[in-house]
């Protein structure tokens, strides 16, 4: 979720799971892959998880998002929080 709020033009793929790499590498875009089974029995990598390839000559600016978009997330998880106690039966 914080992945494709910081970058929500992301490019999303399926497989082959490697050619994240050359389009993080080629085209410089940020990219994610639900993974193929082959990478995923060759690497141990469960189900649950995705691969994600960040272009290296802008890896401060995706980090500088990645931090940007934590904290505006946990901002509105926070308010969320709060505000569920309006909700609470007492």
């Amino acid at each position: 979720m914080t992945i494709s709020d910081a970058f929500p033009n992301m490019r999303f793929e399926g497989k082959p799971q490697c050619h994240i790499i050359a389009i993080a590498n080629k085209q410089q875009e940020v990219s994610v892959s639900v993974g193929c089974m082959l990478s995923r029995v060759r690497t141990g990598m469960p189900n649950r998880e995705m691969t994600f390839a960040i272009p290296g000559a802008p890896l401060t600016e995706v980090v500088q998002q990645m931090k940007t978009t934590t904290v505006i997330d946990g901002t509105v998880a926070n308010y969320a929080c709060e505000d569920t106690r309006r909700f609470e039966m007492r």
